[in-house]
């Protein structure tokens, strides 16, 4: 049992050829899939019905997906519409609920590269995903980061021989996974930023990925692991800004390079990120996806 064992670690582990991860990212990649696809696997029935019937089980949830604005107001509307037809489905069939939990997680994911422009986004939908899975759909959770490890191999992290993936829509999916993560377990964050900063080399695409995400989830991991975060900081500032300086890209390099070095040096993430708070109520309806 215990070679079996081993053999499943070592299978479950396994870096992707020809790309640059750490084992236990990969393993991450493959439990967050793994959920995702038995969901799916349990839907296949719907996911070959006709358009018409798949578009009657996920209506709801586009329009809810939508509505979401920067308001604690509308994420409890929201995530009350939601809950209730997930609810629902569950209670007609495991079939129909499984369709709509991996839709949802497909729609939520399909949202964020915007929201590099727009973080206080990124906090209301992490604050959506964190009411709809407290309520008993923790899967939700799973699903949606096994959908943003497809759309963006940086938020597992990963980095493909020759990725080229765009700058602004890799910044939206790490603010979304830093968003989320920060919401729910801080110790996802501090997981990531271990996997990435020891596994990943610093190029102009892996600095917007780490600075997106520092920018939002830095504060939580400050908060929770102080000394140790500080090292971590420290690492950033002296190891991947000094490797970053070396890297071949655009101009935007010395900018990304230059906020890095502003967000450790100034200790900006002593303080929550200012996109992070979420008011009451929000008349200002325009701010939405």
């Amino acid at each position: 049992r215990a070679a079996e064992a081993r053999e499943r670690e070592e299978r479950e582990s396994k870096v992707p050829a020809g790309t640059k991860m750490a084992p236990g990212a990969s393993k991450w990649q493959r439990t967050c899939a793994a959920v995702y696809e038995k969901h799916k696997d349990l839907a296949k029935v719907i996911f070959q019905a006709s358009k018409l019937e798949r578009l009657k089980l996920e209506k709801p949830l586009k329009k809810a997906v939508n509505q979401l604005s920067c308001s604690r107001q509308q994420i409890r509307f929201v995530g009350g519409n939601v809950t209730s037809h997930l609810s629902n489905q569950h209670q007609q069939g495991q079939h129909l609920y499984s369709y709509c939990l991996v839709r949802l997680g497909d729609l939520i994911a399909a949202q964020a590269p915007g929201l590099g422009a727009a973080k206080q986004l990124a906090f209301a939908y992490a604050e959506l995903v964190a009411m709809v899975s407290d309520a008993g759909f923790e899967d939700l959770t799973f699903v949606l980061f096994a959908s943003l490890h497809r759309s963006c191999p940086l938020a597992v992290p990963g980095l493909p021989k020759s990725y080229e993936g765009d700058l602004t829509e890799i910044k939206g999916y790490i603010s979304l996974l830093a968003a989320v993560c920060q919401r729910q377990n801080p110790d996802w964050c501090w997981s990531y930023q271990a996997r990435f900063l020891n596994h990943l080399p610093a190029t102009e695409r892996t600095a917007l990925a780490l600075d997106a995400f520092l920018q939002i989830a830095g504060h939580a991991l400050h908060t929770k692991f102080r000394r140790q975060q500080d090292k971590v900081f420290a690492c950033v500032r002296q190891g991947f800004v000094r490797s970053l300086g070396q890297a071949k890209g655009s101009e935007d390099v010395d900018a990304v390079k230059s906020r890095i070095e502003k967000y450790v040096d100034m200790r900006v993430f002593a303080s929550a990120p200012k996109d992070s708070h979420i008011p009451e109520t929000d008349e200002s309806t325009h701010i939405r996806c």
